[in-house]
């Protein structure tokens, strides 16, 4: 899966950290990982020199970090617990995948 972030404001995120606001920057921002405890890979990933750079939790209640490892990978790493509803949201992603054509590159989700 791709996913293809704008972010429509100019407030401070790690989205921003790489990218700032109003300066014409884009590129690869992140990889995403499941992590089996969120919490430890935080802390694992911040005592090998990768800190923390955003951690954030959905309305729904998932909880998901970006890690900054672009001195490492030149980019950001984002992690979170394969939660029911998040692995849910993914299959449901490569189901409506199935057999697509190349057409229609924007599809609104029902």
């Amino acid at each position: 899966m791709v996913e293809l972030v704008v972010q429509h404001n100019p407030d401070d995120s790690a989205l921003h950290e790489m990218f700032p606001h109003g300066s014409g920057r884009e590129g690869l921002h992140h990889a995403a990982l499941f992590v089996d405890d969120l919490d430890a890979a935080i802390a694992r990933f911040a005592s090998e020199g990768a800190p923390l750079a955003q951690l954030s939790v959905t309305e729904g209640g998932t909880a998901f970090a970006f890690i900054d490892t672009r001195a490492s990978l030149g980019h950001m790493l984002e992690l979170y617990e394969p939660t029911p509803q998040l692995t849910g949201f993914y299959d449901f992603v490569a189901e409506a995948a199935k057999g697509w054509d190349g057409r229609e590159l924007i599809r609104e989700l029902g």
